[in-house]
């Protein structure tokens, strides 16, 4: 290191001591983790927050009703098994 503080490839070195960079460090990952949750806490994953929100609904029975339908005729000859 150089005495304007610089390594020899010319980035600057950060000022303080380690304790008091990892310290900052710390507060900004905190701080990062608090902006990234509403509440601060642990967010809860989509799919989480949608379960449950087709109970009941027409739509999603038809679908439940046509999903094996449409897979069966998705099939070729050589796929479906011999009787």
């Amino acid at each position: 290191m150089t005495e304007s503080g610089k390594r020899s490839g010319g980035v600057k070195m950060a000022s303080g001591t380690l304790d008091e960079r990892l310290t900052r460090l710390e507060v900004e990952v905190e701080q990062l983790k608090h902006a990234r949750s509403p509440n601060g806490g642990p967010q809860v994953p989509w799919w989480e927050k949608i379960a449950g929100t087709f109970a009941g609904s027409a739509d999603h029975e038809e679908a439940i009703r046509l999903g094996p339908e449409w897979r069966q005729s998705q099939l070729m000859d050589y796929d479906t098994p011999d009787a």
